[in-house]
């Protein structure tokens, strides 16, 4: 089929997880993903839940997320949007919280590894703190708009799990491209 209509999706999966040969769509207003154990794993495909409650999708955890692309519907209000997301190895959830209403119909969200970590900000100074540090070297989110807003003011928190080059250090902050990676900034 060219998708995968579906309501209730409870991944519970104890080998290695679900390859999608196709999307996978889970219904608006009643649609809900849960993961306990398993990934799924999307290639070329994605998981794509139209239902916009914040609560719809479940955080996941190490054992089980979406390997790939995963797809959220927004309600247009205020609230809390978990990705989990990562790759064959890495769990790496991402939340997105709306803190005022937004015209922002879905996100689309992925994470790659991206190898060797880049110093992308370079000793760039911003709130009277100096960043100096190589990024995380796990890898990466995409998180985009399917549509530029015009309204919502948004926070982002990212669970790191995968890093290794993080001893001695006590704080890190979000870091941001808007352009695939050519140019990446702290504010917003």
């Amino acid at each position: 089929a060219s998708q995968l209509d579906l309501n209730f999706v409870v991944m519970n999966h104890t080998g290695t997880g679900v390859d999608l040969a196709t999307n996978m769509f889970i219904k608006s207003t009643t649609g809900s993903l849960t993961l306990t154990a398993g990934k799924i794993n999307t290639t070329s495909f994605r998981v794509d839940v139209a239902n916009g409650t914040p609560a719809c999708v479940t955080t996941g955890n190490t054992s089980s997320y979406v390997n790939g692309n995963l797809y959220r519907t927004l309600s247009g209000a205020a609230g809390s949007y978990d990705f989990p997301v990562g790759t064959a190895s890495l769990y790496e959830r991402a939340n997105i919280t709306f803190t005022t209403a937004t015209t922002i119909p879905r996100l689309m969200s992925r994470f790659d590894s991206w190898g060797t970590p880049a110093n992308h900000i370079n000793a760039l100074a911003e709130c009277a703190t100096t960043y100096n540090i190589l990024s995380e070297n796990m890898g990466f989110w995409t998180i985009n708009a399917t549509a530029n807003p015009t309204s919502g003011t948004y926070n982002t928190v990212l669970y790191c799990n995968g890093a290794t080059n993080t001893p001695g250090v006590s704080a890190w902050t979000v870091e941001k491209s808007q352009n695939s990676g050519a140019t990446w900034i702290l504010s917003g």
